[in-house]
C-alpha cells in the first residue's frame, strides 16, 4: 500500500508541477506585448525522500522557482547605449538649434553682418568724405546691433528652455527613484525567505531604471 501511495502521491505532485507550469506559460503569452514584461520559467528538480534500506529514492518532482528569462549582460549593455544615445541625442538637439540661432552660412547671418560692417568701414576708410559711406556705414552697425541683440534674445530663450528641461527631467527622476526604493523593499520583504522571487517587481524595477 505504501508503494501505491508514493506512486499516486509522486503523480498528483508531477500533475501539480504541470498546472503549475500551464500557468506560467499562459502568463507569458497574455503579456507578450507588455512593457518591461519578462519571460518566467518554471525551474523543476527531481525530488527524492531517504529510505532506511535503499537510501534516497525518487519521490516525483518538485518546483525549485521561478525565474526571469533575462541576459543580464544583454540589459547592461541596453543600459549603456540607451544613455549615451540620449546623452548625444540631446547634444544634437541643442547644436541643432544653437546652428539656427546663428543661421550660418546665410545673407542674415552674424558672419554676413560682419563682413558687412567691416566693408562698410573700409569704403569709408578710402573715401572719408563721402556722405554716402558714412550712411552705408551707419546703416550696417544698426544692423549689426540689432543682429547682436536678436542674438543674445535667441541665446537666453535657448537657455531658459534648457534649465526647464533639466527641472521636469529631475522631476521625472525623483519620481522614478520613489518608484525604485518602493520596489526595492517590497522585493527584500518577497525575497527575504531566500526562496522567493519577485519576479514581476523586479520587471517593474528594470523598467523604471
Amino acid at each position: 500500500m505504501s508503494g501505491l501511495f508514493g506512486t499516486m502521491n509522486s503523480g498528483i505532485r508531477g500533475l501539480m508541477a504541470s498546472q503549475l507550469a500551464l500557468s506560467v506559460t499562459s502568463q507569458n503569452i497574455s503579456n507578450a506585448n507588455t512593457e518591461g514584461y519578462s519571460r518566467k520559467r518554471l525551474n523543476l528538480s527531481a525530488d527524492y525522500r531517504q529510505d532506511p534500506a535503499f537510501g534516497q529514492m525518487g519521490f516525483g518532482v518538485t518546483v525549485t522557482n521561478i525565474t526571469r528569462v533575462r541576459d543580464f549582460f544583454l540589459d547592461q549593455q541596453i543600459n549603456r547605449q540607451t544613455q549615451e544615445y540620449n546623452y548625444f541625442n540631446e547634444m544634437n538637439d541643442t547644436m541643432t538649434r544653437l546652428e539656427n540661432i546663428y543661421g550660418e552660412p546665410s545673407d542674415s547671418s552674424l558672419a554676413t553682418t560682419l563682413d558687412q560692417f567691416w566693408s562698410a568701414w573700409s569704403d569709408l576708410a578710402n573715401n572719408p568724405q563721402s556722405t554716402a559711406a558714412r550712411d552705408v556705414l551707419v546703416a550696417n552697425a544698426q544692423v549689426l546691433t540689432d543682429t547682436m541683440h536678436n542674438l543674445s534674445k535667441e541665446m537666453r530663450n535657448l537657455r531658459e528652455s534648457k534649465n526647464n528641461d533639466i527641472e521636469t527631467t529631475v522631476t521625472q527622476i525623483n519620481e522614478y527613484l520613489k518608484e525604485i526604493f518602493s520596489l526595492n523593499k517590497e522585493i527584500s520583504s518577497v525575497e527575504l525567505s531566500g526562496k522567493a522571487i519577485a519576479n514581476d517587481s523586479r520587471d517593474q524595477r528594470d523598467l523604471a531604471i
